[in-house]
């Protein structure tokens, strides 16, 4: 017995081998363990890697941590609750001489570690771990290029390029580079990104006012590709500016523009909300691609447009007017190009349960990444991922998308990878901007042009319903209700003689997004109605 009992003594005398005391985090932590070297029994996650550099603070989570209002309504009591936990569930790892590294030598957002170890500390509310054998991380590799979906004869890259000015008479400006060294770097990052992505259409946010960055942009893109393989839809602008605004570059083996561009002159920057329809070559289908760029969340509003406290952010009444007016500018966009398939695109500056996003889930715009990748994000903030950046569709192209989801090349990494730091010796596509670009592939299955209208079985509208009533144009209309975007019918009507149009009666009708349903031959036809 004293021979075990000295044996025993001895081993705890050397560093390693006393049994740590074994906790999981958040649920055994307590202001008593402060000091305590512990191990955890649970995997923690990556949440936040800000710094401008790879051996800082790292914020690990006993989970991926998504923004409230990503999953919960504004100001609800849900809301609450995962404010609080989200909160609670956060431990700042202090790398004190230990590199957070993976094996490629960084360090993402969304990777895991096992069997933590280290000292109990406290900072502030929050609680600190201070390694005591360096963690090793794993997990959320990184991907070369996009994953290709199969049966797709459509891709659209979104993508916010934060800040991408090539004019150098912008550089230093505080937005985008500081100087030509930065905006090499940047533009060589988002080159091989865009590139990578191999899309049909690129739909761009936060491209310098004007056309010279745009057509630099494209012009590196060809002469990588050895071809004149891309062009730009030419928004008519000129202006060089540290102003930014959204373009459409596509590929001309692919796709070409049908019709003219539009846009809408709203808030400040005309340029922020456009619309291109665009003809697939292989089978001449097409669709509408509507790209906008919301009012960011940042700085202090005022009136309806101060922060509430509810989870949106200041300026959300903007946001909110910005998608009502894209959804009537869509009421006149789809009659002008003969088609209904309408995909929204872009930074819209609003989590999924947001009121904007709500809008469009209201005019009957259908989400496809909380369709085919819920669990994905395009922007981390405040060790929260969510999406900022959206791919809706209406009605009549839902069965026609295929796969929507981000690539994980951006909001991931650490600020250390981006262009304004020098980590790497050569610039790589990862943390080329501070969003993930979004990947919607879609299978179109047919077009209609303006010209053959008459020979599709289609509804239009015509008129203003704050007038008392619209003009329904069809074929053989014999009677058409009026639903509610539940699907309610709040009005039914007959039209006395069944032909080519009906005069539908509006008066009584509330402000808000309505659905009218015609019956037209033997079948029925429907068409979205706005009442402002």
């Amino acid at each position: 017995m004293i021979r075990i009992s000295l044996l025993l003594l001895c081993l705890g005398c050397v560093p390693g081998l006393v049994a740590q005391q074994q906790v999981r985090f958040p649920d055994d932590f307590d202001d008593a363990l402060v000091g305590s070297e512990v191990v955890l029994t649970n995997d923690v996650y990556v949440v936040s890697t800000y710094g401008k550099s790879l051996n800082g603070t790292v914020i690990v989570a006993d989970r991926v941590l998504r923004a409230p209002t990503d999953e919960a309504l504004p100001g609800s009591a849900d809301y609450q609750s995962i404010v609080a936990a989200n909160s609670a569930s956060q431990l700042s790892l202090l790398a004190s001489g230990f590199d957070c590294l993976d094996a490629d030598g960084t360090l993402r957002v969304g990777q895991s570690a096992s069997g933590l170890r280290g000292v109990v500390g406290k900072s502030g509310s929050r609680y600190t771990l201070t390694p005591t054998v360096a963690p090793v991380f794993a997990g959320n590799a990184r991907t070369a290029r996009p994953a290709q979906v199969e049966g797709s004869n459509l891709r659209v890259a979104s993508f916010n390029m934060e800040y991408y000015l090539a004019s150098p008479s912008s550089w230093g400006s505080g937005y985008g580079a500081s100087g030509s060294a930065q905006f090499e770097r940047q533009h060589a990052k988002l080159l091989a990104a865009l590139l990578a992505m191999d899309a049909d259409v690129y739909a761009l946010c936060e491209v310098e006012e004007g056309a010279y960055t745009v057509a630099y942009l494209v012009e590196a893109m060809n002469e990588a590709c050895g071809s004149r393989r891309y062009a730009y839809i030419d928004s008519g602008d000129d202006e060089v500016s540290t102003y930014t605004k959204n373009v459409f570059v596509y590929n001309t083996q692919t796709v070409s523009p049908f019709l003219d561009f539009k846009t809408y002159d709203y808030y400040y920057l005309k340029l922020r909300h456009v619309v291109q329809c665009f003809e697939l070559k292989q089978n001449g289908a097409r669709i509408v691609l509507s790209l906008n760029h919301f009012k960011a969340k940042s700085g202090s509003g005022s009136g309806a447009n101060a922060d509430k406290g509810d989870g949106q952010g200041s300026y959300n009444a903007q946001r909110v007017t910005e998608a009502e007016k894209c959804v009537e500018l869509y009421n006149s966009v789809t009659q002008y190009y003969g088609d209904d398939d309408v995909l929204v695109l872009g930074d819209l500056n609003s989590y999924t349960l947001e009121d904007p996003i709500r809008t469009f889930a209201d005019a009957g715009f259908d989400n496809q990444l909380t369709r085919f990748a819920p669990d994905g994000y395009s922007y981390v903030y405040n060790s929260a991922v969510g999406y900022l950046d959206h791919s809706l569709a209406s009605q009549s192209l839902v069965p026609q998308v295929v796969g929507a989801a981000p690539w994980h090349i951006n909001a991931d990494e650490p600020l250390c990878m981006g262009y304004d730091c020098t980590v790497e010796t050569t610039p790589t596509l990862y943390r080329c901007s501070d969003h993930n670009p979004i990947i919607t592939s879609l299978k179109l299955t047919g077009g209609s042009s303006v010209d053959d209208i008459a020979a599709q079985p289609r509804l239009t509208l015509s008129g203003n319903p704050a007038n008392g009533f619209v003009t329904l144009h069809g074929r053989a209309i014999s009677r058409a209700e009026v639903r509610s975007m539940s699907g309610r019918c709040v009005a039914r009507h007959a039209n006395p003689v069944a032909g080519a149009q009906m005069v539908l009666p509006c008066s009584g009708l509330a402000r808000g997004v309505y659905v009218v349903v015609a019956t037209v031959g033997g079948g029925t036809e429907s068409v979205r109605m706005v009442v402002r």
